[in-house]
C-alpha cells in the first residue's frame, strides 16, 4: 500500500475561505490517523508517521503517539521512526543534533517544521529571544534565514509575535501549546522553568510598580514644591502693590 506523504482531509474537512490553518491541520490529523489505523504492515505506519511530521499544519502528535499501530514500532526495523515522531512531539532540533543517529534522516519539509516547533519551545519559555541564540539553536547562518523562518512560523500558527530588526529579537506574544513527555523528569523541569517564568514576572510586575510608585512620589513632591513657590511669588507680588505706611504726625 503506497501511503501519499500529503495525505488529502476527509471530504467534510476540505478548507474554505477564512478557515485557520489549526482547523485545517486538525482535519489532516484525523486523515492520518484513520491511515494508520486501517494499516497492515508496519512499513504502511512508518509511512504515515513520515507524512504527518511532513504535513502542514500538523503541529500537535501526541494523538498519533497514543495509537498502538504506532507504538508497536518500538523494536522493529521503524523504531527510528517512532523516535523521531516523539521528537516532533517534544523535542527540539538541538535534541536531534546531540543524537542523530537514534533518528532517520530529515527531509528538507521535516526540518523547517522541526525549526519552528524548536522556536515555540524557546518561545515558551522567554518573551524575547535574541537572534544569535535563536540562530544557534536551529543552525542558522544569516538573519535572513531566521527572519524567513519565523515569519513562516507565525503564518503557520506556531508563533505570535514581531521580529524587532533594531534590537536583533523575536518578541514573543504567544507560543504553540506542544506535547509533554511521560518522562517524570521532564515534566519537573518543564514545571519549574513555568515556575520560574511566572516568578520572573510577578518580579518585573513588582519592580514596574516600585517604579511607578516612585513616579507618583516625585510627582507629588514636585506639585508640592510648585505650589510652594506659587504663594512663595503672590506673596511677594502682594507686598510690593502694599501702600507704604507713612509715620504719624509728632505730637507737639
Amino acid at each position: 500500500m503506497d501511503v501519499p506523504m500529503n495525505p488529502a482531509p476527509p471530504a467534510n474537512c476540505q478548507r474554505s475561505i477564512g478557515t485557520s490553518n489549526a482547523s485545517t491541520g486538525t482535519c489532516r490529523q484525523e486523515a492520518l490517523v484513520s491511515q494508520i489505523k486501517a494499516a497492515t504492515t508496519s512499513a504502511e505506519v512508518a509511512h504515515t508517521v513520515q507524512a504527518a511530521l511532513e504535513a502542514p499544519g500538523v503541529l500537535v502528535f501526541g494523538e498519533l503517539l497514543d495509537l498502538p499501530r504506532v507504538q508497536q514500532l518500538a523494536g522493529t526495523e521503524y523504531a527510528k521512526d517512532l523516535e523521531l515522531l516523539k521528537l516532533f512531539a517534544y523535542g527540539t532540533l538541538r535534541d536531534y543534533k546531540g543524537n542523530e543517529s537514534a533518528y532517520p534522516p530529515l527531509t528538507e519539509a521535516q526540518l523547517r517544521k522541526l525549526r519552528q516547533l524548536s522556536v515555540a519551545s524557546l518561545a515558551a519559555h522567554s518573551r524575547s529571544l535574541p537572534y544569535a541564540e535563536l540562530m544557534e539553536e536551529l543552525g542558522l547562518s544569516s538573519r535572513r534565514e531566521l527572519e524567513d523562518l519565523v515569519i513562516e512560523a507565525i503564518y503557520a500558527e506556531v508563533v505570535k509575535g514581531k521580529l524587532d530588526q533594531r534590537n536583533a529579537c523575536f518578541q514573543v506574544d504567544q507560543a504553540l501549546a506542544r506535547d509533554v513527555s511521560c518522562d517524570l523528569s521532564t515534566v519537573s523541569r518543564l514545571l519549574a522553568d513555568w515556575c520560574s517564568a511566572c516568578e520572573a514576572g510577578l518580579g518585573a510586575a513588582e519592580r514596574a510598580a516600585e517604579r511607578a510608585d516612585g513616579a507618583c512620589q516625585r510627582h507629588r513632591q514636585r506639585k508640592v514644591a510648585m505650589e510652594e513657590r506659587a504663594d512663595a511669588i503672590r506673596q511677594s507680588q502682594q507686598d510690593r502693590m502694599s501702600p507704604e505706611v507713612l509715620p504719624g504726625p509728632i505730637p507737639l
